[in-house]
């Protein structure tokens, strides 16, 4: 096993192994935990042995919370911008790597998985989605742009549903992420140990998967979609970008 105090890397079967281990922090991704991620995804890219990456997090709150944003608030009060332009030009490098990764890229998310968190998962091939599931881009809600790759995988979702998480930084659970396509499978979190198992072994990925997952209903948002894709529209004021789902209700409209 390769140690980081934030990032551990191992080897279980055919499965080169990511766990993120920064759970006092929330998992946030500090730019060490992304070289180091990308210097070990290069390696198992040429390491025949290795079939597929699994990526994991510690605790049990958040898959992660986002990029380690103190940290580049403190580069940027000590006037170290240049430190502070070389995490996010490392950091979307990392995402392009992952996109574009040859072998499967699976990762497990149970909690939140948010802004740099989600760079280093929702790019990947393969997003399984456990109970505690929570997907948004919160940094929109500061007037931040959905970096990490989300300009990319958010204009792909069905309708207007990226459109409006990009303006709203509205969150996303299992039902939502599956019903979208942020998550590409369901997992019940107390069956992830036992998928672990099984995907570190020599059975095709998604055979895997299919054996694994569980249909669900469809979640708010996506029973709010005619209204959300309705809204959407060029001639509409900005009042339109607001919420447009009322949670606390079951397919209520807001007028």
């Amino acid at each position: 096993m390769s140690t980081d105090a934030d990032i551990l890397f191992e080897r279980r079967g055919t499965a080169g192994v990511v766990i993120l281990s920064r759970a006092h922090a929330l998992n946030a991704v500090t730019h060490a935990m992304v070289r180091a991620l990308a210097e070990q995804l290069i390696a198992w890219a040429d390491d025949a042995a290795v079939t597929r990456v699994i990526v994991l997090a510690a605790g049990t709150r958040a898959f992660s919370a986002g990029g380690d944003l103190r940290a580049i608030y403190e580069l940027g009060r000590s006037g170290r911008y240049d430190d502070a332009l070389a995490f996010c030009w490392d950091e979307y490098r990392l995402n392009a790597l992952i996109k574009h990764y040859r072998k499967p890229y699976v990762a497990l998310i149970d909690g939140a998985v948010m802004g740099g968190g989600a760079g280093i998962s929702i790019n990947g091939s393969h997003r399984v989605a456990g109970d505690a599931f929570r997907f948004a881009m919160p940094e929109v809600g500061i007037g931040f742009f959905p970096d990490v790759g989300a300009t990319w995988f958010l204009p792909r979702l069905p309708g207007k549903l990226g459109t409006y998480c990009a303006l709203t930084g509205d969150r996303l659970d299992a039902a939502d992420g599956l019903g979208c396509g942020i998550a590409t499978h369901r997992v019940r979190s107390a069956r992830f140990t036992e998928l672990i198992e099984a995907l570190c072994g020599a059975v095709p990925v998604d055979a895997v998967l299919a054996a694994f997952t569980e249909p669900m209903d469809a979640g708010a948002l996506i029973r709010q979609r005619p209204a959300i894709d309705r809204r959407d529209r060029p001639h509409m004021p900005c009042e339109a970008t607001g919420p447009v789902v009322h949670r606390k209700g079951d397919d209520e409209e807001k007028e």
